[in-house]
């Protein structure tokens, strides 16, 4: 699954995960998938949206079995001089999660985006 909840409303991104959790519900008790949740939260880990989200699945970030490479946050706002501590961007999952990375490098100086990527590497069973 893949989501970007809304950056200004707290009861819109509430009422995001709240489906979120309705869909997941749904596809666990049917079938025995795994899980991988990922997107633009606009939430930071310590957010109720964030924790209503880990009731479920684990957060990547936390959960990785390895030293996590990069950075610790993932908004940048293209700002290359800004000391960002803000991590909204989240991949959750019911798997283990072996590694995460959150690189911040620049091409010709820029940031390519105003979010950094977020990449892990998942241990399917």
């Amino acid at each position: 699954m893949n989501t970007h909840f809304d950056h200004i409303g707290i009861k819109a991104r509430l009422e995001s995960a709240k489906l979120i959790l309705s869909i997941l519900d749904d596809l666990l008790s049917e079938n025995n998938y795994p899980v991988i949740l990922m997107g633009d939260l606009n939430s930071e880990p310590d957010s109720e949206v964030v924790s209503m989200l880990k009731s479920v699945l684990m957060d990547s970030f936390e959960s990785s079995s390895q030293s996590n490479y990069g950075v610790e946050y993932t908004f940048n706002g293209f700002n290359s001089s800004i000391n960002s501590t803000r991590r909204i961007d989240f991949i959750m999952t019911d798997l283990p999660v072996k590694k995460i990375a959150i690189p911040d490098d620049k091409w010709n100086g820029k940031y390519p985006s105003d979010h950094f990527p977020v990449l892990v590497d998942i241990l399917f069973k």
